[in-house]
C-alpha cells in the first residue's frame, strides 16, 4: 500500500499577492530613502512683480519675522526674500512674508548656498559628501539643474560675475551658474584653501602650505585663479596675522593684523601690492573677522562696532561711522543698522542722506542686511525681520 504527501492548494492569484507583498517589503526602504522620495519642490505659478529699489520711508516698523536661517548669502534675490535651514531653502513674499516657492531635502543636509545671477545655487550633505548641488530660479523656484560633484565633507559657495565656486579644503571647484557644468578645478600641492571670494578680478583665495621636505611651511599665500580660465593667474606672500579676505573687485583685498595695528591690504590685477590702508577704525571688536561688500571702488567693511569705507584705488579711508551691523550689498547707497534704526550713505564721500526710525523695537544685532522695494530685511540671531 502506498502513500502520498498531501500539498496544500495555493491559488494562482494568491501566490502572486504574496510574491508583490514581498517585493513591497524590499522596496519600501529602499525608494524611502531615495532622493526622488525624499524631494519636495513646490513653485511659484509665476516671477514675482519685479519691485527694485525704492526710496526708503522716514519711520519703519517690523512687518513680520521668521527664526533665524543658516547661511551668510544675501537675503534678497529677484524681489525674493530666500530663508534656509537645515534641509529646505524657501523664497518668501517680502512684504506679506508668504511663501512663494521651497525646496526641501528629508534625507540631506544644507551646507551652503549662494545668490548669483537671478539664482539660488545650493550645496546639500548627502552619504558623507557635500556633493548635491542644486540652481533654484529665485523668483519662482523652478529647479534650473542639478548636479552631483566631487567636493568634501565641508564646502564654502561664493559667486562672482557669471560663475559659482564650491570651495573645500584642498582644492576649488567653479561651476557655470545657467547650465550647472563644470569650469575648472584648482588645486595646489600642499595647500588648505581658506574661503573664497569672488569678484570682476577673479577668484580669491588664502592658502596655507606645508614647505618641502625637511622644512617648515611657509607662511600663508594669497592666490588669484581667473573666472573663466583654468589657470592661476599669481600668488604672493601674505605678511601679518590671521589674513582675511575682503574683495576681489577694482583690488584684492585682505585685512590683516600686524605689529603698526591692523591694515587693509591691496593688490592689483597682476599681483602686486598697491596700497596698506591702516587706522584705529579697522580695529575689531566684538567679532573674530570683518564682514565687507564694494559699492564700485568703495570698499565698506564692518568691524563689529563700526563701518570703515576704504578707497581701493587711492588706498585711504574715505569715512567712518558707528554702526550695529553690516551694509547692505547690491545697492547703489550704502544702508547699515546704527541700534536705534538705519542710517542711509553715499558710499563715496560718507554723506548722510538719510536716517531711518524704527518704530516700536529696534533692530537686535544684525548679520546680514539687504534692500528689495521699501523693505530692509535685517537677519541675525532673533531671527529675520522684514522692516517697512
Amino acid at each position: 500500500m502506498s502513500s502520498s504527501r498531501i500539498r496544500p492548494f495555493v491559488p494562482f492569484g494568491a501566490g502572486l499577492l504574496a510574491i508583490a507583498a514581498l517585493l513591497a517589503v524590499i522596496a519600501v526602504p529602499v525608494v524611502g530613502g531615495s532622493d526622488w522620495w525624499n524631494t519636495r519642490l513646490r513653485v511659484a505659478a509665476s516671477p514675482p512683480p519685479n519691485l527694485g529699489l525704492a526710496d526708503l520711508p522716514g519711520t519703519v516698523r517690523a512687518r513680520w519675522r521668521l527664526p533665524g536661517g543658516i547661511g551668510d548669502a544675501a537675503p534678497v534675490v529677484d524681489s525674493t526674500v530666500v530663508v534656509a535651514g537645515a534641509h529646505d531653502i524657501v523664497g518668501r513674499d517680502p512684504i506679506s512674508g508668504q511663501v512663494r516657492w521651497q525646496y526641501q531635502r528629508n534625507n540631506a543636509t544644507l551646507c551652503d548656498w549662494v545668490t548669483v545671477d537671478g539664482a539660488v545655487v545650493a550645496a546639500f550633505r548627502h552619504h558623507g559628501g557635500c556633493g548635491d548641488l542644486v540652481a533654484l530660479d529665485g523668483g519662482t523656484g523652478q529647479r534650473r539643474w542639478y548636479r552631483n560633484a566631487a567636493v568634501g565633507s565641508a564646502v564654502t559657495l561664493t559667486a562672482g560675475p557669471g560663475v559659482v565656486v564650491a570651495g573645500g579644503r584642498t582644492s576649488l571647484v567653479a561651476y557655470d551658474p545657467e547650465s550647472g557644468l563644470e569650469r575648472w578645478t584648482y588645486t595646489k600641492a600642499g595647500c588648505a584653501f581658506d574661503s573664497p571670494v569672488a569678484g570682476d578680478l577673479g577668484v580669491a583665495v588664502i592658502l596655507t602650505c606645508r614647505g618641502q621636505a625637511g622644512q617648515a611651511g611657509q607662511g600663508p599665500l594669497l592666490a588669484l585663479h581667473g573666472l573663466v580660465g583654468k589657470n592661476e593667474r599669481w600668488s604672493v606672500p601674505l605678511g601679518g596675522t590671521q589674513p582675511h579676505l575682503l574683495a576681489a573687485s577694482e583690488r584684492v583685498a585682505v585685512y590683516g593684523t600686524f605689529p603698526s595695528g591692523p591694515a587693509v591690504t591691496l593688490f592689483d590685477a597682476t599681483g602686486r601690492q598697491v596700497g596698506a590702508v591702516t587706522g584705529p577704525d579697522l580695529a575689531l571688536r566684538g567679532q573674530d573677522v570683518p564682514t565687507a561688500t564694494t559699492f564700485l571702488s568703495t570698499l565698506v567693511t564692518w568691524t563689529g562696532t563700526r563701518v570703515v569705507a576704504v578707497d581701493l584705488i587711492g588706498g585711504r579711508i574715505r569715512w567712518s561711522g558707528s554702526a550695529s551691523g553690516p551694509p547692505a550689498g547690491q545697492t547703489t547707497t550704502v544702508v547699515y543698522p546704527d541700534g536705534a534704526g538705519f542710517v542711509e550713505r553715499g558710499p563715496t564721500d560718507g554723506q548722510v542722506l538719510d536716517r531711518v526710525s524704527v518704530g516700536g523695537v529696534p533692530p537686535g544685532p544684525v548679520s546680514r542686511l539687504a534692500r528689495v522695494g521699501r523693505i530692509i530685511v535685517a537677519a541675525g540671531a532673533n531671527g529675520m525681520i522684514m522692516y517697512g
